[in-house]
This record gives structure tokens, C-alpha cells and sequence, in this order.
């Protein structure tokens, strides 16, 4: 991925191929990832690959209190602040090939 689009990936829309997609992907990923109080991150180096780092917390983040006359379930426990990690290797390619 070349260091110009970097900056632009998360936004809405934001393509470099026209008419192949929304545009949307990254945006809508990066939008779920953060309701759930984790980030995203991305580094890449053009012509060698792209990584992008998810980090979600453990621990349920704090709820708001619920408007008044509202029902709300109550808290699922909260798990030990810890953090974990772990690797789920992905492929992407900017010419993608049949592995049939």
C-alpha cells in the first residue's frame, strides 16, 4: 500500500479503484472495532505487504447509564484486565489469484 493512502484508508468511500467496491470496508471495520473500545491500526511498506493490528480489550468497557423508563440488561462480568494476543495470519494481494 503506497504511504499517500494511508491516511485516507478508514474514511468512507475512500477507493483507489474505481468502480471495483464501496469503499466502505475498512471504514465499517474500523467503526465496529472501536464500539467495542479496541483500535485498529496499519503498516505497510509498498511491494512487501501490508499489516493491520487489531486490539480489543478484555475487560467490557463502562456503559452509560440507561435514559430514564429504559429497560437494560444487566453487566456481563467483568474479565480480569489482562491483555492477550495472538497472530491470525491473512493474505491480501493486490492481484489476486485462484488457489483451485
Amino acid at each position: 500500500m503506497r504511504p499517500e493512502n494511508l491516511t485516507s484508508i478508514f474514511e468512507p468511500f475512500y477507493t483507489t479503484k474505481p468502480n471495483e467496491g464501496t469503499g466502505l470496508g475498512l471504514s465499517v471495520t474500523k467503526e465496529i472495532i472501536g464500539r467495542h473500545g479496541g483500535k485498529i491500526e496499519v503498516a505497510s511498506e509498498p511491494d512487501k505487504g501490508t499489516l493491520f493490528t487489531v486490539t480489543l480489550p478484555l475487560k467490557a468497557p463502562r456503559k452509560t447509564s440507561p435514559a430514564a423508563g429504559t429497560r437494560s440488561s444487566p453487566d456481563p462480568p467483568d474479565l480480569p484486565n489482562r491483555t492477550k494476543s495472538f497472530r491470525l495470519p491473512t493474505m491480501f494481494s493486490e492481484s489476486p489469484r485462484s488457489l483451485a
